[in-house]
């Protein structure tokens, strides 16, 4: 049997279509899924790949790039990678994550050439500049009648972790916490992960006539699993005439988020209520910071429920959805990820954007911590 093959040359990746295996592509991604062009000695990147796959079997796949050096006198860098994936032959999109770890030295800088060979599929190639290791900074400032602590220039060191409180003055609210540019909501503290890069973070404050007008005293997720615990229940027994088999894990979505708000002021004459909860960013963090274990990217989902300011509103949200759970199945499946724990530890990260009935918006942040588990067969 003939096969149909079409190569196209973009700026930033290659792609081949099969008659069996089509719309291959790939690209290098962050640790949030979003596609990089740059990345700095010491950093953790990684190649994404997605296709469809028409017929079932084993996939093997290659990953080869030549790291450049500033001179010749030190050795030549090369990173050497494989592994392989089975599928069912199901017409549906695959995404696999392989981490690309990039050495910390200081005489890697220029622009590498990513090569990844998957077969069936193709081969693509992505070219990424790789800049010298530097010490990542944190510029964090504050408006007028505030503090954000620390302030100034922060300078962290590479995967470290760093917290910054922002406090208002007497008399005044937080109104918006901004971070790279993009905000985060009223919020009173915030942490960056696993940092890797630059960031900055700014503080602005506002007087309680100007804010929502909405505190939110708390809010806690639950699910049927149990409090934080979740995505797969409590196992099943194997049936006896197949005990070497392992346990059968079955897999949970929804859950419940219960929001505490009341009236910030309840001497003002400004009504907030009632407000809705339109939409929240969830991200997975990995509890443990892994950089073996799969990458899942963010979502949004869009709960549009109601607080009324008078107690505790409950609100539908889902933990996560079947493509997140493939991203994990396929990780964890590709010939290289292998987490240090399984089932493997996330940090459910939500950031859910509110609005009071004038339209004046706020952010609240709240996290829930998952188990993800593949899917397993007594046998």
């Amino acid at each position: 049997m003939k096969k149909l093959f079409v190569t196209l040359s973009l700026l930033f990746f290659t792609f081949i279509i099969y008659t069996n295996v089509y719309a291959f592509t790939c690209s290098i991604v962050d640790e949030l899924g979003n596609t990089i062009r740059e990345a700095k000695a010491g950093d953790l990147v990684y190649l994404k790949d997605s296709y469809v796959n028409l017929k079932s079997g084993k996939m093997t796949w290659t990953l080869k790039a030549n790291l450049p050096t500033i001179n010749s006198k030190n050795y030549k860098m090369l990173i050497n990678n494989s592994g392989y994936y089975y599928h069912d032959g199901s017409a549906q999109e695959y995404n696999n994550f392989i981490p690309v770890a990039i050495p910390d030295f200081d005489y890697i800088k220029g622009t590498a050439t990513i090569i990844y060979s998957l077969s069936k599929a193709g081969k693509c190639s992505v070219p990424l500049y790789i800049s010298e290791y530097v010490e990542p900074t944190i510029m964090a400032t504050a408006g007028p009648n505030g503090s954000i602590t620390p302030s100034g220039t922060v300078t962290v060191t590479h995967w470290q972790n760093q917290t910054f409180t922002i406090t208002p003055d007497t008399g005044y609210d937080i109104a918006d916490v901004v971070v790279d540019g993009a905000s985060v909501g009223m919020v009173s503290s915030y942490t960056f992960n696993n940092i890797t890069s630059d960031h900055t973070i700014n503080a602005t404050f506002a007087t309680t006539q100007q804010s929502t007008g909405i505190q939110i005293q708390s809010v806690t997720i639950s699910s049927a699993a149990g409090p934080d615990f979740d995505v797969y229940s409590a196992p099943l027994a194997c049936p006896a005439d197949k005990p070497t088999g392992p346990e059968v894990l079955l897999h949970r979505e929804d859950a419940v988020m219960s929001i505490t708000s009341a009236k910030l002021n309840p001497a003002s004459v400004f009504e907030p209520f009632p407000a809705r909860v339109e939409e929240c960013t969830i991200t997975y963090k990995k509890a443990n910071q892994d950089p073996s274990a799969p990458v899942i990217e963010a979502w949004t989902i869009y709960p549009n429920c109601t607080m009324d300011g008078t107690g505790t509103n409950n609100c539908p949200v889902s933990l996560i959805d079947i493509t997140r759970k493939q991203q994990y199945w396929n990780g964890i499946g590709d010939g290289i990820h292998k987490p240090a724990e399984y089932p493997t530890h996330y940090i459910a990260g939500y950031r859910c954007k509110y609005m009071n009935q004038v339209g004046k918006s706020g952010y609240f942040e709240v996290e829930y911590h998952l188990w993800l588990a593949d899917f397993l067969i007594c046998g």
